[in-house]
């Protein structure tokens, strides 16, 4: 029977995902990987091993509530990757893994499975047809470039903030406090809930408006939305004292997150002193730069 990955570590797992999907670097699986599994409602992925233990194949599923072509319900479960090492094929393996990703389906009250290939992977259309699934239709998919919301709000931004040379040299008395940021997201409520739980704070599936607010402190919140469209990845900082740190960082441990010392490295599961204090960084919920740090570089004293 096929292995439930519960971990990031999963052997085998990892090693099979670059070998489907080669041109993503590990970082990039690694952080895909954490989110699935902060989401285990949602996705699931399983292992094939063979008696001493190494991995024949693997296959990840997710549950999809918008529509998939061709079904007549929802949610529908969606073989989103699978793959068989060479040496292990035309032995089953891949149906065995089809098997318990239809069971997982099932489980969480999906009554269709679906797929997807390319037009012109043939050998994908062949395999599909031998695991029992039927074509449904076939499709081409457009697009056009719009000036992005973005970019407006980039510039409606610039526009607002150009600097006041009637005031220049003079002394500010102005009080100001950042009271809350907007945070996009794949599905809100599960990344509101994880970087609460990371943060120790509380949060809520409503608040104001359509967000999923997490409460950072008493004068900053941090409202989750819900995006169909590209996430723009952004880049928010915690500055904790040392021992919330510490706290903090054995959260992201224990949920398996993968974390670094640089904000651009790999993937080293270390801690950056260099500033004078703790700093690490890590990429979920939502593949955003997550950063945490005990000494401000940006204000140093």
């Amino acid at each position: 029977m096929a292995t439930l990955c519960k971990s990031v570590n999963q052997p085998g797992w990892l090693d099979l995902r670059e070998q489907l999907w080669p041109h993503h670097p590990s970082a990039e699986h690694l952080a895909e990987m954490a989110s699935f599994l902060a989401s285990p409602e949602r996705f699931a992925q399983f292992i094939e091993y063979d008696h001493s233990g190494n991995a024949l194949g693997f296959v990840e599923v997710a549950l999809r509530s918008d529509y998939v072509n061709g079904t007549n319900s929802s949610p529908v479960g969606f073989l989103e990757g699978i793959y068989v090492v060479p040496k292990a094929r035309r032995q089953g393996i891949a149906r065995m893994l089809v098997a318990e990703a239809e069971r997982w389906a099932t489980s969480v009250g999906c009554s269709e499975f679906a797929s997807d290939a390319f037009i012109d992977n043939t050998r994908s259309h062949v395999m599909h047809a031998a695991l029992g699934f039927e074509e449904t239709e076939r499709v081409v998919f457009f697009k056009k470039t719009l000036r992005s919301h973005r970019a407006r709000l980039n510039s409606d931004i610039a526009c607002h903030l150009q600097p006041d040379t009637s005031t220049a040299g003079q002394e500010s008395t102005m009080t100001l406090h950042l009271d809350h940021l907007m945070v996009p997201s794949r599905n809100k409520i599960a990344s509101a809930k994880l970087l609460a739980e990371l943060l120790g704070v509380p949060w809520s599936e409503t608040g104001v408006g359509p967000f999923a607010p997490v409460y950072v402190n008493d004068g900053l919140t941090f409202d989750f939305d819900e995006w169909t469209d590209p996430i723009p990845l952004i880049h928010y900082c915690f500055r904790v004292g040392q021992e919330d740190f510490n706290v903090i960082l054995a959260r992201i441990k224990a949920a398996g997150i993968p974390f670094r010392s640089n904000v651009h490295g790999p993937v080293d599961f270390q801690i950056n002193t260099q500033h004078g204090g703790s700093i690490v960084y890590w990429n979920e919920p939502d593949g955003h730069q997550w950063e945490m740090l005990t000494v401000s570089y940006a204000r140093q004293a």
